[in-house]
């Protein structure tokens, strides 16, 4: 087990210098593994919050209003397949140290969302070819998650 940090710094030359070697070792070791630069996205997304925006007065649930706009408050965010507790496909949602799991039908919404920007409810509403309700309800459940922000159009 290696001595605390500043017990290193006060260390002798030689036995910072095998320590520098032991940490070479393992960062050498580390850069080898093939799904580094996918554990240390994930773990990025994961620590993320990006710019919180207080979503007022649509804490409560987002109003089925075509006219609102949906925004991500973070740019690291990512859309994958996973499966509920009956074996059942679902589509999850990953931004902010959150992980917001939806039906599959939710997944045309998500995608335009990752785009970026503000998007109205009608805009992700055609896009998926759903009825304004629905993008209001998975805008409603990323604003509860604090992954995204609502505001009316063209502000």
């Amino acid at each position: 087990m290696a001595p605390p940090a500043f017990e290193r710094r006060r260390a002798g030359a030689e036995a910072q210098a095998v320590y520098v070697q032991a940490v070479g070792k393992e960062l050498l070791a580390a850069l080898e593994e093939p799904e580094l630069l996918a554990r240390f996205a994930a773990a990025r997304d994961g620590e993320d919050l990006g710019r919180l925006r207080p979503a007022l007065p649509h804490l409560g649930g987002v109003v089925a209003d075509p006219e609102l706009a949906v925004r991500l408050t973070t740019g690291r965010a990512r859309l994958t397949d996973a499966f509920g507790g009956q074996g059942e496909r679902l589509a999850r949602f990953a931004t902010a140290g959150q992980e917001v799991d939806f039906d599959p039908m939710a997944a045309p919404l998500q995608r335009h969302r990752l785009e970026g920007g503000w998007v109205s409810l009608a805009e992700l509403a055609a896009v998926a070819g759903v009825t304004v309700v629905e993008p209001a309800a998975v805008a409603g459940e990323l604003v509860t998650a604090q992954a995204a922000t609502v505001r009316a159009a063209g502000r």
